[in-house]
């Protein structure tokens, strides 16, 4: 059974947001968008999600930080991180959010294909987890241990 792919696309640049918004509704994903890390995670906690997109440099709580709260209330749904950089400086912090084990990370700026091929990577790899011994996946289920072996590419 195919239905809408629910993506929450968080970042604090709001001239990206409907953009991106605009690229993943071309192709058929439902967007949510949050400008920052408390308001993605209350959404993230109350509504149901296939993926998240977040940037990594934001104030308040950055993106390393909104994915540590995202991953903590629901696990083994994939985030993809993205990150033009540190603002003012050449440090790059995507080697990082690798380390925490998304599903993918990108440069800012990226290009519509780009964008699409992470997505479609980072969904693919949860629907290649071996079947679900409760027979059907849930919200918070145990799911995370497999998605997050299927995801990891910081061992």
């Amino acid at each position: 059974m195919n239905y809408i792919k629910r993506i929450l696309v968080v970042d604090d640049e709001t001239a990206i947001l409907p953009l991106v918004e605009q690229m993943l509704a071309a192709e058929g994903y439902e967007v949510v968008t949050a400008t920052n890390g408390d308001e993605a995670h209350r959404l993230w906690r109350s509504q149901w999600f296939d993926l998240g997109l977040i940037d990594l440099i934001m104030p308040g709580k950055d993106g390393i930080e909104t994915i540590l709260m995202l991953r903590s209330s629901r696990k083994g749904i994939p985030i993809i991180a993205m990150s033009g950089g540190w603002h003012g400086g050449a440090r790059n912090c995507l080697p990082l959010a690798a380390k925490l084990g998304v599903a993918g990370t990108l440069r800012k700026p990226f290009d519509r294909e780009t964008l699409l091929e992470a997505i479609r990577s980072a969904l693919e790899s949860v629907s290649r987890m071996p079947p679900h011994p409760h027979g059907s996946l849930r919200a918070g289920c145990c799911r995370s241990t497999a998605a997050i072996r299927f995801t990891c590419v910081g061992c």
